[in-house]
């Protein structure tokens, strides 16, 4: 039995190409935050600090379009974050899905040697 991963509601073989996109930007951020949290890297400071800003702003960018949602309906840079993370598309919901796919990933390999 192979656990299949999932994010954004899908599994991963269902991932549209801007999914596909938005996945390898979550995941990029997640490891830069892990890598900034594990190693202090505070001489670049400033510069995670922007290639995190360019790449949230491209993530936006990606979830609005797949949305299919006009940037003008929001008056705020809040409004919009706000309102993604109340979708599937949302970046706590991507945390969340990391952490049960790997508790998933565990049990099956756990099943698996006991078959």
């Amino acid at each position: 039995m192979i656990y299949e991963y999932k994010h954004y509601g899908k599994t991963l073989n269902k991932l549209n190409k801007k999914e596909a996109e938005l996945l390898v930007i979550d995941t990029s951020m997640t490891l830069m935050f892990k890598m900034k949290h594990q190693k202090n890297i505070e001489k670049s400071e400033v510069l995670f600090k922007q290639m995190i800003n360019d790449i949230s702003i491209k993530r936006t960018k990606i979830i609005l379009d797949i949305l299919d949602i006009n940037e003008k309906v929001f008056t705020t840079t809040i409004q919009k974050l706000d309102y993604i993370e109340t979708t599937e598309y949302g970046y706590d919901k991507f945390l969340k899905d990391v952490e049960v796919n790997l508790k998933n990933k565990e049990i099956t390999e756990r099943l698996s040697v006991l078959n």
